[in-house]
């Protein structure tokens, strides 16, 4: 019995993965198609769309951007090593109001998700929502 479960169970661990997996693989098939609309015909594949990445034309913004992402990432953390310091070794006023605006952002996306899945539900008919 113990040797059907864990058979059961790493053949669930592989469709997990290829269900994970596969979209993957066909955007990068699809990324080879030869115009700009998406075609899996294998003969007619091409690097043309990857070719035309390194143009300097696509660079300049990319280095830009990795440029702005380092001075950010520097900021926020030595700001919230500050912070995190402050609230956790500095009793100061307001100690618990600091504490939530700080968490705040750990919440959002929880708050995100539900909303979307109401609308998404309120759309398809499932959620009535009053008007």
């Amino acid at each position: 019995m113990n040797r059907i479960v864990s058979g059961l169970f790493r053949v669930s661990i592989v469709l997990v993965m290829a269900f994970i997996t596969l979209p993957l693989i066909v955007v990068m098939a699809a990324s080879l198609s030869p115009s700009s609309q998406v075609t899996l015909v294998p003969w007619e594949w091409t690097v043309r769309w990857y070719g035309d990445l390194v143009a300097r034309r696509w660079i300049d913004p990319f280095i830009l951007s990795a440029q702005i992402a380092v001075l950010v990432s520097w900021i926020s953390g030595v700001l919230g090593l500050l912070a995190a310091y402050v609230v956790a070794f500095e009793k100061c006023p307001g100690h618990a109001a600091i504490m939530s605006f700080l968490l705040s952002p750990l919440a959002v996306p929880q708050v995100v998700k539900g909303l979307s899945i109401v609308l998404f539900l309120s759309s398809a008919g499932l959620y009535p929502m009053a008007r």
